[in-house]
């Protein structure tokens, strides 16, 4: 779980690790670099609404475009690391206490 303030509740959460390109290539995907300044510079490929509804409605389920368009929206998936991706969109993990 996150949150803007590393407490509770969370607002986000995160998922670290390879996704395969088959479902890679059905979401957004965001990318960064640095000018020779350091100034970041942030693009984001869409996410392909189309297929994932075509797949969605192919298994079954009742969704619209807009709500696949809403979905992936809310998706941020990057080749940062997920320190590097935290602090790019202001998040921190919220500490779970020791039982």
């Amino acid at each position: 779980p996150l949150s803007p303030t590393g407490e509770a509740p969370p607002t986000h959460f995160i998922s670290s690790g390879l996704i395969e390109t088959p479902f890679a290539d059905l979401l957004p995907l965001t990318t960064v670099s640095y000018a020779e300044d350091g100034t970041p510079s942030v693009e984001t490929r869409p996410g392909n609404v189309a297929l994932t509804l075509q797949l969605a409605t192919g298994a079954g389920l009742s969704i619209t475009a807009a709500e696949v368009s809403a979905m992936l929206a809310a998706v941020d998936v990057s080749e940062q690391s997920a320190e590097d991706a935290l602090a790019r969109l202001g998040l921190r993990i919220i500490a779970t206490p020791e039982v």
